[in-house]
């Protein structure tokens, strides 16, 4: 997206693509600030256009290093099986039960996975959080 925000000279979203739109989209709001915040407007640009352009390789590069390298707590999470699920969801699934109905409408409570699941997943979390990946 070539919507970038910049805290200084002034605090606002800007269309930004290159100098040259930036200044036939913007003109009284440059000719309205000093050279010197004027530059500094266009150095936040600049390195947020400069970020953007990096993400995604900076992305696949963590992706690759964390499949490389990350040692899971529970390696059974990684593949789905049914004793991850909520019996209850696995027999509603099935055909036996109809879910809980919440209040008036089509909102329904379904349970799908199991506690156990669910508690390996927390630590799951708390294990990565903790093995300094970015």
């Amino acid at each position: 997206t070539d919507n970038m925000f910049v805290n200084s000279p002034v605090r606002a979203h800007f269309s930004f693509v290159s100098d040259a739109q930036f200044e036939s989209l913007y003109p009284d709001l440059l000719s309205s600030l000093t050279h010197q915040q004027r530059g500094e407007l266009y150095d936040q640009l600049h390195a947020e256009a400069a970020r953007r352009k990096g993400a995604a390789q900076a992305a696949e590069a963590r992706k690759r290093l964390i499949a490389r390298e990350y040692k899971p707590r529970w390696p059974s999470l990684w593949t789905l099986s049914i004793e991850h699920l909520n019996p209850d969801f696995v027999d509603m699934v099935k055909g036996g039960t109809v879910p809980e109905k919440l209040g008036q409408g089509d909102v329904y409570s379904i349970p799908v996975f199991s506690a156990r699941f669910c508690e390996m997943l927390c630590e799951e979390l708390d294990h990565f959080d903790a093995s300094g990946f970015p």
